[in-house]
C-alpha cells in the first residue's frame, strides 16, 4: 500500500543527498529540462530527445502526479552551487510493482557518481516516507552505465523485452 503524502503547493525540497538537493518540479523548470530531454545524447537510451512541446507535456504531467500520487521526478540540484544537474525520481510502471525509478542527468553533471547518488537517496525517501516497497526500472540494454547504477543499487534483473531489461528493487525492513 503507497502512503500518499499530502503536498504542500509551497514544498519545495523533498528530499536530499550528501551533495544533492530533489525538488518538486515547477513549470519554470522547462529551460533546463530542455538541455536533458531535449538532448539526443542525453536522451539516446531513452526514448531519444523530444521538443518544446513535447516535454512542456511531460513536465505538467510529472506535476500533476506528485500532486495525484505523491511521487514524481524531482529536480536535483547541487548543494554546492544550488544549480540543477538532472532528474530523479518515480513514475507509474508497466511492472507489478508500486512504482519505477528513472533518472536523466546533464552531460554536465555524468561521470561523477550522481546517478548513484540520487537512486539511493529516491529509493530511501520512497521507501520510507512513501510506502513504496518493490519499485521497477527498466533500461536499454546498450546502457551499460546505467545497468551498474541500478545493480549497484541493489535492483535485481527480472526480465528483457526485445532491447529494454526490466530491474526491480524490493524494500526489507
Amino acid at each position: 500500500m503507497i502512503r500518499r503524502q499530502k503536498m504542500d503547493r509551497e514544498k519545495v525540497i523533498v528530499t536530499k543527498s550528501k551533495r544533492l538537493l530533489f525538488r518538486s518540479l515547477k513549470k519554470k523548470d522547462i529551460n533546463f529540462l530542455m538541455t536533458v530531454w531535449g538532448d539526443q545524447e542525453t536522451m539516446k537510451y531513452a526514448g531519444g530527445k523530444g521538443d518544446l512541446n513535447k516535454e512542456q507535456a511531460s513536465l505538467d504531467y510529472y506535476i500533476a502526479l506528485e500532486q495525484k500520487k505523491g511521487y514524481a521526478p524531482y529536480l536535483l540540484l547541487e548543494k554546492s552551487t544550488m544549480q540543477p544537474i538532472g532528474v530523479c525520481g518515480f513514475q507509474p510502471s508497466k511492472l507489478e510493482v508500486d512504482a519505477d525509478l528513472f533518472y536523466h542527468l546533464h552531460k554536465d553533471a555524468w561521470g561523477k557518481g550522481y546517478a548513484s547518488e540520487a537512486g539511493h537517496a529516491c529509493l530511501e525517501y520512497g521507501t520510507k516516507s512513501l510506502g513504496l516497497t518493490k519499485i521497477g526500472a527498466s533500461v536499454e540494454q546498450e546502457n551499460q552505465a546505467s545497468i551498474r547504477v541500478l545493480e549497484k543499487l541493489g535492483f535485481v534483473y527480472l526480465k528483457r523485452d526485445k532491447t529494454i531489461l526490466y530491474y526491480v528493487y524490493e524494500y526489507r525492513n
